[in-house]
């Protein structure tokens, strides 16, 4: 593993463009939280860093062969269960013990056989965050993860990743301050087109 380096890095999507030469390093092993306006480029900067998107033109290194990714969207299979949905990136890598465990943590134990078409957003949320986390990669990249969660329950699932996520990439997207002073580590703030990252 190494740090992420981007280096003037541009991004048009359709006719608009998203970054313009925009250059960072994340950390090796260590937390970077995101903020900035919307439609300032956040997710597609994620986007970008995990190989979703090619960036027209610049440099982008140190990416790890083995990453994970909570999009905003939760991108379950409706009809499978918690367990299922988390088997489904795992295989058998993962004993079956250990999964029933992240989800005890996760308060979601007496739901797990359930499809999770029955759950609400928030444990929709919670089984997005543990498949990323048992997938066990080198980076976790983790795009508003925590909307939809109440005080509580968020400072629970944040509480589980940064336990989970120790001596790991984590690149983390938030709109909430609150979440960027839990999560600590390091802080971009990205204003227009990128081209004022901080």
């Amino acid at each position: 593993m190494s740090d992420i380096i981007l280096s003037h890095v541009e991004k048009a999507v359709g006719d608009h463009t998203v970054l313009k030469d925009f250059s960072h390093v994340f950390p090796e092993g260590e937390i970077t939280v995101i903020r900035g306006a919307s439609g300032c480029g956040k997710t597609t900067l994620l986007r970008l860093i995990s190989g979703i998107y090619t960036p027209d033109s610049g440099e982008i290194t140190g990416v790890p062969q083995k990453l994970s990714f909570v999009f905003q969207e939760d991108r379950l299979a409706e009809d499978f269960s918690a367990l299922s949905n988390i088997r489904l990136v795992t295989g058998k890598s993962v004993a079956r013990e250990e999964i029933e465990r992240h989800l005890d943590e996760l308060s979601l134990r007496e739901v797990m056989k359930k499809p999770v078409r029955d759950f609400s957003g928030g444990m929709k949320r919670r089984v997005a965050i543990s498949r990323a986390v048992l997938f066990d990669a080198d980076l976790l990249l983790l795009d508003e993860p925590f909307k939809g969660l109440d005080q509580e329950l968020k400072k629970t699932v944040m509480d589980y990743v940064l336990k989970y996520t120790r001596g790991k990439t984590v690149i983390c997207v938030t709109h909430d301050p609150a979440e960027e002073d839990y999560l600590g580590g390091n802080l971009l703030i990205m204003k227009g087109k990128g081209r004022n990252a901080t």
